[in-house]
């Protein structure tokens, strides 16, 4: 019983811990091909959890200048590694999977970049939006592209460490419960 009451306080006592990077970024891109015209600047943010190895709250903008004409990606689709400019990819959340559609690269920043803060330059010379296929092979960094990085920095910083708190009352009624079960079973060891 004693064994019991001990498990319980500790599982009660226990608290989760979770560190969570919002990174950001900011970048000129190009329209067309690696030469082609300044189309205006990329920038955008997402968070990491470390716990987890998810990116969430993704909000990336593409310029009105861009061939695109200016898109906003909000949903995580995987990490290219189809070229030597891969990286993270984005794209629409109510995109059609199957469909073409319009994917964005974070290129030069990979997933193992993101648990700890600090900056990544972004790989120029390679895709910023680019046209695919399906969302599969938008996640891969298959397509052609509309518009290129001419550079750009990534920079994460830590915005949340939170511990979960346990109610102040759990560990008291834990311990309650305990008390109750142990003096019904005396009293009915006692009972004649």
């Amino acid at each position: 019983m004693l064994a019991a009451a001990s498990a319980a306080l500790a599982l009660t006592a226990a608290s989760a811990h979770a560190a969570v990077l919002e990174w950001s970024f900011s970048g000129t891109i190009l329209a067309g091909s690696v030469s082609g015209p300044d189309a205006g600047t990329a920038s955008g943010v997402f968070r990491y959890d470390t716990d987890t190895g998810q990116i969430h709250d993704v909000r990336i903008a593409t310029p009105a200048g861009s061939p695109s004409g200016g898109l906003i990606f909000d949903a995580h689709l995987g990490e290219s590694f189809y070229s030597a400019g891969g990286g993270l990819t984005f794209g629409q959340s109510g995109a059609d999977p199957s469909a073409e559609q319009t994917a964005f690269m974070l290129a030069g920043v990979w997933l193992a970049d993101l648990g700890a803060p600090g900056s990544k330059p972004i790989s120029e010379r390679a895709f910023a939006e680019f046209r695919c296929s399906s969302r599969s092979e938008c996640a891969q960094g298959v397509g052609s592209s509309i518009t290129n990085w001419r550079g750009g920095e990534a920079t994460g910083r830590v915005v949340a460490v939170s511990a979960v708190p346990v109610p102040a009352g759990l560990p008291l009624l834990a311990t309650g419960l305990v008390l109750l079960g142990w003096t019904s079973r005396r009293k009915a060891s006692i009972a004649p």
